[in-house]
């Protein structure tokens, strides 16, 4: 069952003027909260563009409103059902934080849907992945002291907003992620169908060709041209900014 993201489309209040934009929030935020109060979505409308706006799983409205899997896997394939399913494509994508993370995955997955990407504050590195799930649980049921620093400083983001349901996040942070932890200094990430790409880091294209594998390392290629992801835009005669960024 494709999973409910949510989708709100607003529609330009003149001619159209170029493909629908697909935005995509960050993690512990919702639509509303990226793009909506920052009037990105009013700049595109003004401007003769269509958005597509989604809530992640975990966020926005009736954070629990879906069952099963939330993992990135389902969500990039929600993302094409949206587009599919409303003759929209190809988009342009702009993704903020984890929400680039998941543009990059939905791309590199259906370059046929996608005009331009654009990533906002990816990271060299899944700042996620040392989350401890089970100390934030105990943290939410009991107010349990957070001893890992990293988990204790998301938390007190989520908490810090008024909308956030702090329950849903821990969900959304189990397994499986991205990419195990112990392949965060590789981006894009290894083959996710294939357990001898984790195991023995060989990437993808050389086991079963996941189009989203790559040979390069982003803590090096993030800072230069010649970026991982640009091999996609070039590979799919597709438009990519860059937009630098920790989270």
């Amino acid at each position: 069952m494709t999973l409910d993201l949510n989708l709100r489309v607003i529609r330009t209040n003149t001619e159209v003027s170029g493909p629908s934009v697909l935005l995509i929030h960050g993690f512990a935020s919702s639509g509303e909260l990226n793009w909506e109060r920052a009037r990105w979505t009013n700049y595109f409308t003004d401007h003769g563009r269509n958005v597509l706006l989604v809530d992640l799983p975990g966020h926005g409205a009736e954070p629990h409103r879906n069952e099963g899997s939330w993992a990135p896997s389902q969500i990039r394939q929600a993302l094409a059902a949206i587009v599919i399913d409303l003759d929209e494509g190809p988009v342009d994508v702009l993704g903020y934080s984890l929400g680039s993370r998941l543009a990059w995955e939905f791309a590199a997955w259906n370059p046929d849907l996608v005009e331009h990407l654009v990533m906002g504050g990816p990271g060299a590195n899944d700042m996620l992945a040392g989350f401890e799930i089970e100390q934030a649980r105990k943290f939410l049921a009991s107010g349990e002291e957070i001893n890992d620093d990293l988990t204790a400083s998301i938390m007190q983001i989520v908490t810090s907003e008024p909308s956030n349901d702090a329950e849903a996040k821990p969900r959304f942070l189990q397994p499986p992620r991205f990419w195990s932890p112990a392949t965060t200094t590789t981006w894009p990430p290894r083959c996710p169908s294939c357990a001898a790409c984790s195991r023995t880091q060989v990437p993808a294209t050389k086991c079963c060709g996941w189009p989203g594998a790559t040979t390069r390392t982003p803590s090096r290629a993030a800072s230069s041209r010649k970026r991982p992801w640009s091999s996609w835009a070039h590979s799919q005669k597709r438009d990519l900014d860059f937009c630098p960024g920790t989270a």
